[in-house]
């Protein structure tokens, strides 16, 4: 299995768990605004713990998992799933310079 799928299956996991403890359903597609999927707020600081501890990468004090960069609009999965492999990426970079 390469790694994309581990890290992505990784943070699958980590949002189910906090959907399973808010009584949501826990299988949510890549669509899925994760708002819409039952996280809340307090999730969302939660995530952000266990993105970094669970994953090994770096989350800045300033991000929101649930809301898109732009700030006008949630986060779905897969946009979570692209910006934590982006987060690794550069983590391994800067432990290999």
């Amino acid at each position: 299995m390469n790694t994309i799928i581990k890290f992505d299956q990784a943070v699958d996991r980590i949002v189910g768990e906090l959907l399973t403890r808010g009584g949501h359903p826990t299988s949510i597609g890549d669509g899925s605004n994760l708002m819409q999927a039952g996280l809340t707020s307090q999730d969302g600081v939660e995530l952000a713990c266990d993105l970094e501890a669970r994953l090994g990468i770096t989350v800045p004090s300033d991000f929101n998992p649930l809301v898109h960069e732009s700030g006008k609009r949630m986060r779905t999965l897969g946009e979570l799933k692209a910006w934590a492999r982006a987060q690794q990426q550069q983590t391994t970079a800067k432990k290999g310079a």
